[in-house]
């Protein structure tokens, strides 16, 4: 038997409109509270390695309150219930359990070790951070330019400008951006063997911690440099590493797969694109509403039920995993009007597409900033931008947590 994990029936969306499967927006519709099965490793997600029952919930008021009660649905592993039998071992589930792992803490814990990152991540620092996100995407332009008029601008564009800004905020040297760009996209790659993404991790986490050593000798104004300075004292090479580690996956992967799902989606809506250029003041509206659509983790968060409870009449027993669907949630049409349709003149919504409550994503204002300026300056720079090939030829990684398009041959016009 093959030890690569089967991925969720749930997570599998439409290639064309990239919604949920008909069968899980047809329980959410009804309100129901569908079972599913994962088989998914460690790296995967918060919790164990292994084939565990889980109840899935998929309307956007229920998946916003899940995520802002952490009292009552947990992120530490201990509180998941394990029935005699069903999980699986895993390699990854005796690998060294990692030091300060965000993804596995309830807050008041979670807080303390969220409150020392937030000051890199604020809104003043963010902004701090714009023109050398515009200096990162001009240069990939440029080199798009060289590339053409025939690119694949995933790997020209979509994934080389957040790897650059999180290299820059990190503090990874520039020579070493490419290896480290590789490594983000295997780790998020749950058809590999749990064999195969435990020495992708080990090589990741002795990389990440040579840079932490470097800092503890010589701290720059990087991130990892900041924290030895400010939290030396509190925070050991392993935690530090392993914030290194959750900015590395969390700020990278996330945002290319995004980036290079939004260019896709304004391709095959040329009106929607134009309207972009039209109105580039209104980009911030723009890319909340592709967030929205997009949705571009596939496998949403879990939680446990820490004492029992009931969403819609469905009675979830303390020790239960929960599955939270945002893109299921994002497409709630109790949520917003006509929710397939993309609509960039749409007011900005409360779309869980970043998260919600103590968890929402850290970097979420730094996120937003890579996707305006990136697409703001694509499509003004390349107005006759068109797919070189046929829409049905693209190719998807499905079988990634981080969903996305494998690569965008495009080309223009002079």
């Amino acid at each position: 038997m093959s030890d690569k994990p089967q991925l969720p029936a749930y997570i599998v969306r439409d290639l064309q409109t990239f919604s949920v499967p008909p069968e899980v927006a047809a329980a959410r519709d009804r309100g129901e509270l569908p079972r599913t099965t994962i088989a998914m490793p460690a790296l995967a997600n918060p919790f164990p390695g292994g084939v565990i029952e889980a109840w899935l919930v998929t309307r956007h008021e229920d998946v916003r309150a899940v995520l802002a009660d952490h009292r009552r649905f947990s992120n530490d592993i201990k509180n998941l219930r394990h029935n005699p039998g069903t999980p699986r071992t895993s390699p990854l589930d005796s690998a060294p359990e990692r030091k300060a792992n965000l993804q596995r803490m309830d807050p008041p814990e979670h807080t303390a070790f969220r409150q020392m990152l937030m000051p890199a991540f604020t809104t003043n620092r963010t902004r701090q951070r714009e023109a050398n996100v515009s200096a990162v995407v001009a240069d990939c332009l440029d080199a798009v330019r060289a590339q053409g008029p025939n690119v694949d601008l995933i790997e020209h564009f979509a994934l080389p400008v957040p790897s650059l800004v999180i290299c820059e905020l990190l503090g990874v040297p520039y020579d070493d951006h490419i290896q480290f760009q590789q490594r983000a996209r295997q780790q998020t790659d749950v058809t590999r063997s749990d064999e195969e993404r435990l020495e992708i991790r080990r090589a990741s986490h002795s990389y990440l911690k040579s840079l932490v050593e470097r800092a503890r000798e010589r701290p720059g104004d990087d991130l990892l440099g900041t924290l030895v300075r400010d939290h030396g004292d509190k925070l050991d090479n392993e935690e530090l590493t392993s914030i290194g580690e959750l900015i590395l996956l969390a700020g990278h992967q996330s945002t290319a797969g995004m980036l290079g799902l939004c260019i896709l989606t304004l391709l095959l809506h040329p009106d929607q694109a134009q309207w972009l250029r039209e109105n580039p003041d209104r980009v911030e509206s723009a890319v909340e509403e592709l967030l929205r659509y997009l949705t571009a983790i596939s496998a949403g968060p879990a939680r446990i039920a820490t004492e029992d409870v009931e969403i819609r009449g469905t009675r979830i027993s303390a020790g239960e995993l929960v599955l939270l669907s945002e893109l299921a949630a994002n497409r709630d049409p109790a949520f917003v009007t006509n929710p397939d349709e993309l609509d960039l003149s749409r007011p900005p919504s409360s779309h869980v597409a970043l998260g919600h409550g103590a968890h929402l994503c850290l970097g979420a204002a730094l996120a937003r900033l890579q996707l305006r300026i990136a697409l703001t300056a694509l499509f003004e720079a390349f107005p006759t931008l068109e797919l070189a090939v046929p829409a049905d030829q693209l190719r998807f990684h499905e079988d990634f947590i981080v969903f996305g398009v494998k690569e965008l041959p495009v080309t223009w016009r002079a």
